[in-house]
């Protein structure tokens, strides 16, 4: 994926575009493209989660090409700075390395049986969405099973709650499907 292609978003049947990919992963960054905007890229519609997974296979491939790439022997003059590069997909793919709640290193998947236990467990209590990375939702959960528990009503909508999630959710917060 070039920076000079254009791309296209559907949600509710609403297709928007084009959009150069700068405008996509200003967007992405923004939290305004969701898991169920897809995104058409020289004629085929993609879900959020195939555009990141293609983007990270490109990456990838870029970075091999540049390995494979013999290097000139040293000289004694120093280089000259490197020109800045635009935004590229791998800032979008790439986790932040500087978020201190995240417990699993950079790259590396959670677990799709402790995000279930966790649910299974104490889903009422948003345990499963702290660890996946949504605490918004995960708050959301905790503070409505507060008030539904103080008015008597028990725990049982937060906990179905938790139990749909589960069918439903199969990435983290950064849209890295969970193994």
């Amino acid at each position: 994926m070039n920076d000079a292609a254009s791309f296209r978003l559907r949600w509710r049947g609403q297709i928007t575009g084009p959009f150069p990919l700068e405008t996509i992963l200003r967007r992405l960054d923004d939290n305004e493209l969701g898991l169920w905007h897809e995104i058409e890229h020289q004629g085929a519609w993609l879900t959020l989660e195939e555009f990141l997974a293609q983007a990270e296979q490109e990456r990838r491939r870029a970075t091999l090409a540049d390995a494979t790439v013999t290097r000139p022997a040293p000289t004694i003059h120093l280089p000259e700075p490197a020109a800045p590069t635009p935004t590229s997909i791998a800032s979008v793919v790439a986790p932040s390395a500087t978020d201190p709640l995240d417990n699993h290193p950079p790259g590396r998947p959670k677990r799709l049986k402790v995000f279930i236990a966790a649910g299974f467990l104490l889903g009422f209590l948003g345990a499963h969405n702290f660890y996946a990375g949504y605490r918004g939702t995960a708050i959301a959960q905790l503070l409505l099973t507060g008030v539904l528990f103080t008015l008597g009503f028990g725990l049982i909508a937060t906990w179905l709650w938790a139990l749909l999630e589960l069918l439903v959710v199969h990435s983290d917060h950064r849209g890295v499907p969970m193994v």
